[in-house]
């Protein structure tokens, strides 16, 4: 299955077109993510996590809704073609 991972809002990792494509059988977002940390290395882990969890003022979407508001957030299985958005959150009224 191959998910397609979108870049947006200024993060300081530059890859091609700002998305890129993982691969692999029964991922779920949190495997999808980890695959994704192995193909581009430490420099995207740093700039994605603190810990094991997503940089505060980040934003996950899958399918353009928020991981979080997921039954199983990033446990949630994926589909082959689904599209994750990584962004800055934006805040205020």
């Amino acid at each position: 299955m191959k998910i397609k991972i979108i870049f947006t809002g200024g993060l300081s990792i530059n890859l091609s077109n700002s998305q890129d494509i993982v691969e692999g059988s029964e991922l779920n977002i949190r495997g999808a993510l980890e695959v994704l940390v192995r193909k581009h290395g430490q420099l995207l882990a740093n700039e994605l996590f603190d810990g094991d969890n997503l940089k505060e003022g980040l934003a996950l979407l899958i399918n353009g809704r928020n991981v979080l508001s997921l039954p199983k957030k990033y446990h949630t299985l994926l589909k082959d073609k689904d599209e994750i958005i990584i962004t800055t959150r934006l805040d205020g009224g």
